[in-house]
């Protein structure tokens, strides 16, 4: 489990209709980890990833695991795939400099 509150990240263009496909992870400690995976509003792009809410979405997808592996395993083969190996990556990231030792 990731000891960071949150990681996001989203596709590189927008949607036909200005949305943007992206994906959410928000770190529930011992209950496991949430995902929201959808369409973001324009306007929540500037937005870190612990100030993205669920209704920065106009569409979205709530699924909860409490294992990497069960979220992995869930998202394979899916459109949102590719995303959730970024904001993964991404949390690792944040993860090894909040604790450098």
């Amino acid at each position: 489990m990731m000891s960071v509150n949150s990681a996001h990240a989203r596709e590189s263009q927008p949607l036909g209709d200005g949305t943007w496909r992206a994906l959410t992870l928000i770190n529930r400690g011992e209950h496991g980890v949430l995902v929201w995976a959808g369409r973001l509003r324009a306007d929540a792009l500037r937005l870190e990833a612990d100030d993205v809410v669920s209704t920065d979405y106009v569409q979205r997808e709530t699924v909860s695991f409490m294992s990497w592996d069960d979220a992995i395993d869930y998202f394979r083969g899916r459109e949102f795939e590719p995303l959730l190996a970024e904001a993964l990556a991404t949390a690792r990231r944040r993860d090894a400099v909040s604790r450098p030792y």
